[in-house]
C-alpha cells in the first residue's frame, strides 16, 4: 500500500525536476485511477500547456529578430553588390531559419531576359561559373521569374525543373523567392534547404517578409543610382522595419524627423515642425528623466546613444521604441548636431515580456507542485501555493477557505489581510454568496477588475476594506 502511494510521487517528483530544468517535454508516467493519478494528469496537462506557449512565443520572437536584423543590414548601404552580399550574409547566419548554409541572388536583366548572379555564398567556382547567367525560365530560379511566384523543390536530384546541375553536388532543397516591386521584377533569392526539408506556411510567409524587405531596399538602390536620391523608396525601407530617421540642429534647435518617426508617434507625416521638446512630451513619463540623462550624457560627455523606451501617442496607447544616435562636435568641443534613428520595437518587447510571464508562471506552478509534495499536513500546503499565486499575479491580500460541511459558509483555514484597512471583524462567519457562491457553482476561476460596480458589492458588510479588482477559484 506504501509502494502503491510512494512509486507515483517520485515519478511525480522527478518529472517537476526536469520542468525545472526548462525541460517542458517531461511527462508523470503515472496511471493509477486515485488522487494521485488526477494529479498527475493534472501536471502533464500543465506541461504540455507551457510548452506550447513557450514554443509559440519563442517562434514569433526569433522571427521578429530575424526580420530586424535582415532590415536592418539592408538599410545600411547604397552600394548594390555590398547590400546584397550583407544581406545574403545576414540571412545564412540566422539560426532560426532552417537553412542550408548556401545560396544566391540574382538580378534581372530585362533587355537579355536573363538573370546575372550578384552574391552567393558557399558556391564553388563551377558552380558559380555555371549559374553566372540564367535565361529566364529555365531551371528554378529562371522559372520564378516567369511565373512571380515563390518556388520550393525538396529534391535537387528528382526535381527536373533543376536543370542546371554540375558533377559531384549534393543533394539539397531549394526556396525560390522573387524580388519583386509593384510588380517589376527585379530579381530572385535563391536559399538552399536540406533534401527532403518540408516547409510550413508560417516558414513560407516569413521568407516572404525576408524577400519583402530586400525587394524595397533593392528598388531603393537602383533609385538612387539613377536620380542619386529616391526619398519615397527610403520611406518605403523604413515603413517596412518601422526604422525612422532624424537629425537635429543643435544650435538653431530644429528637428528633422522622417515621415516613419511621424507614423511611430501616430502623427501625420510632416504634420507639424518636430521639435526636441515636442519629442521630450511623448516619452512616457517614467521614462522622460532617463532618456534626457541620455542625451545629456551624449551631448556633452561624449558616451554612445543607445536606448529603449516607451512614447505615448496622442490616443493614450503605448509604443516601444529603441533611438540610436551620433554627435557632431565643432573644433571647441561643442555638441552642434545629433542625428540618429527611431525603431518600434512593441512587438519584440510584448514577446519578450510573454516569454518572462510564461518562465513565471512555470516557476510558481513548479513550486506549488513541490510545495504540494512537500508537506504532510493540508493547511500547509494550501499557505505555501497561496503565496505562490499571490507573487504570481501581483496581490496584496486574499485567503483560503473550505466549504462548511452543509455547504453554506467558508471555513477560513489561512487569512492574508496584506496592507487592507477594515473594521469587519475576520473571525465572523464567512456565508457563500454573491462571487464567491459563483466560483463554487461554476467550478472555475472567476475574477472582476472593478468590483466597486459589480451586483456582489450588496454582500460587502458595513467596514469590510475596499475591493477594486477579485478573483476567486
Amino acid at each position: 500500500m506504501i509502494r502503491a502511494f510512494i512509486v507515483p510521487l517520485k515519478k511525480l517528483r522527478a518529472a517537476t525536476l526536469e520542468v525545472q530544468k526548462g525541460n517542458f517535454d517531461a511527462r508523470a508516467d503515472i496511471k493509477t485511477e486515485d488522487e494521485i493519478g488526477e494529479l498527475g494528469s493534472a501536471f502533464n496537462s500543465m506541461t504540455q500547456n507551457i510548452e506550447k506557449l513557450f514554443d509559440e512565443d519563442r517562434e514569433h520572437l526569433c522571427e521578429l529578430i530575424a526580420l530586424n536584423e535582415i532590415a536592418a543590414v539592408a538599410v545600411q548601404s547604397l552600394t548594390l553588390e555590398v547590400m546584397l552580399d550583407r544581406v545574403l550574409n545576414a540571412i545564412l547566419s540566422l539560426e532560426s531559419l532552417s537553412l542550408e548554409r548556401g545560396g544566391a541572388i540574382f538580378l534581372c536583366d530585362e533587355d537579355k531576359r536573363t538573370l546575372k548572379l550578384i552574391a552567393s555564398r558557399n558556391f564553388s567556382d563551377e558552380h558559380a561559373g555555371l549559374c553566372s547567367t540564367v535565361p529566364y525560365g529555365e531551371c528554378l530560379c529562371g522559372l520564378c521569374v516567369e511565373e512571380g511566384e515563390p518556388i520550393v523543390s525538396r529534391d535537387s536530384e528528382g526535381d527536373k525543373r533543376h536543370s542546371r546541375t554540375y558533377p559531384d553536388a549534393k543533394d539539397h532543397g531549394h526556396i525560390i523567392l522573387p524580388l519583386k516591386s509593384r510588380d517589376k521584377m527585379l530579381g530572385v533569392l535563391c536559399l538552399y534547404l536540406s533534401a527532403g526539408k518540408k516547409l510550413s506556411d508560417r516558414e513560407i510567409e516569413l521568407y516572404k517578409s525576408i524577400a519583402d524587405i530586400i525587394s524595397v531596399s533593392l528598388q531603393n538602390v537602383i533609385s538612387y543610382a539613377k536620380t542619386q536620391q529616391s526619398e519615397a523608396r527610403l520611406r518605403e525601407a523604413q515603413q517596412i522595419a518601422r526604422l525612422g530617421s532624424w537629425d537635429w540642429d543643435i544650435v538653431k534647435n530644429t528637428l528633422y524627423w522622417s515621415d516613419e518617426i511621424y507614423r511611430i508617434f501616430g502623427l501625420r507625416p510632416q504634420g507639424f515642425g518636430a521639435t526636441y521638446e515636442t519629442f521630450l512630451n511623448m516619452v512616457h513619463s517614467n521614462d522622460r528623466e532617463f532618456v534626457q540623462k541620455s542625451v545629456n550624457e551624449a551631448l556633452y560627455e561624449k558616451k554612445p546613444y543607445s536606448i529603449d523606451h516607451r512614447i505615448v501617442l496622442p490616443d493614450g496607447s503605448e509604443r516601444s521604441v529603441h533611438e540610436q544616435a551620433e554627435v557632431v562636435f565643432d573644433k571647441e568641443g561643442n555638441p552642434v548636431k545629433m542625428f540618429g534613428t527611431v525603431q518600434d520595437i512593441t512587438e519584440r518587447k510584448h514577446a519578450e515580456e510573454a516569454i518572462e510571464k510564461g518562465r513565471k508562471l512555470s516557476k510558481a506552478l513548479f513550486e506549488s507542485a513541490r510545495s504540494a509534495l512537500k508537506h504532510s499536513e493540508f493547511n500547509d500546503a494550501a499557505k505555501e501555493i497561496y503565496l505562490h499565486g499571490k507573487d504570481l499575479i501581483g496581490a496584496t491580500a486574499g485567503y483560503v477557505a473550505l466549504s462548511s460541511e452543509d455547504g453554506t459558509q467558508n471555513e477560513i483555514i489561512f487569512l492574508d489581510v496584506g496592507h487592507a484597512e477594515g473594521t469587519v471583524d475576520v473571525s465572523l462567519p464567512m456565508p457563500i454568496r454573491g462571487m464567491r457562491e459563483e466560483a463554487y457553482r461554476c467550478g472555475k476561476t472567476i475574477y472582476h477588475n472593478d468590483y466597486q460596480k459589480t451586483e456582489w458589492m450588496r454582500f460587502i458588510p458595513e467596514g469590510h476594506t475596499t475591493i477594486n479588482n477579485v478573483m476567486f477559484t
